[in-house]
C-alpha cells in the first residue's frame, strides 16, 4: 500500500510518464483522472495528498478544479498546475484559481520532483501553502 496518493488530471503521455518515475519510488501511488469531473468524484473518495492538473488557458472556463474541490468540501492536499508557457499573465491566472505551483510542459523529472517534496504536505502542514514553480 503506498503511503501517499497523487490525483493525475488531464496529463499528456509524456508528461503523465515523467511524474509517474518520479513518483514511483518515493511510495506515492498515482491516480490518473481524465478529466474535472472523474478527478472531483476520485478526490472525495480517495483524498489525495497532492494533485497535478494540465491547464491550459485558452480553454478552461467556468470554475477551477481548485474551486470546486473547495466548494463541494473535498479535502485535498495542494494543486500543481502543468503548464504550456510560464507567462506572466498565466502565472497570475494559476495564483487566482487557487493552484499551489506549476511546471512547465515539457516537464523535467528533477524540477517536478523538487516541486513535490517542497509541497508535499506533512500530516501538520495542509493548508496555506506559498506558490512554487519549476
Amino acid at each position: 500500500m503506498h503511503k501517499r496518493l497523487l490525483l493525475a488530471v488531464g496529463l499528456d503521455s509524456e508528461t503523465y510518464a515523467t511524474l509517474s518515475g518520479v513518483v514511483s519510488y518515493n511510495d506515492w501511488g498515482v491516480l490518473p483522472a481524465p478529466d474535472g469531473s472523474h478527478a472531483l468524484r476520485l478526490a472525495a473518495s480517495h483524498k489525495p495528498d497532492l494533485i497535478v492538473t494540465y491547464y491550459k488557458s485558452n480553454t478552461l472556463t467556468g470554475t477551477s478544479l481548485p474551486e470546486q474541490l473547495t466548494r463541494a468540501g473535498i479535502e485535498t492536499g495542494p494543486v500543481v498546475a502543468v503548464i504550456d508557457r510560464a507567462l506572466p499573465n498565466v502565472v497570475s491566472r494559476i495564483r487566482r484559481i487557487g493552484c499551489n505551483g506549476y511546471v512547465v510542459r515539457p516537464v523535467r523529472s528533477g524540477a517536478l520532483k523538487q516541486l513535490i517534496l517542497r509541497l508535499a504536505p506533512t500530516p501538520t502542514k495542509r493548508a496555506s501553502l506559498p506558490i512554487a514553480h519549476t
